[in-house]
């Protein structure tokens, strides 16, 4: 098989660890802020659906 998935990129964790250490050295601080208020966004109406089912 050839593409992305066999082209040796890396294991999940290795392309995650560089994902995380990028972000956080090459994004600036408003952003980070903007970005962790979208993610309870997200995890609240997450929860919320997750309620309304149950």
């Amino acid at each position: 098989m050839s593409g992305a998935a066999g082209s040796g990129g890396g294991s999940v964790g290795s392309v995650v660890r560089r994902f995380l250490a990028e972000y956080s050295s090459g994004t600036a601080s408003r952003l980070k802020v903007l970005d962790a208020y979208l993610l309870y966004v997200l995890l609240s109406g997450a929860l919320q659906f997750g309620y309304c089912l149950g």
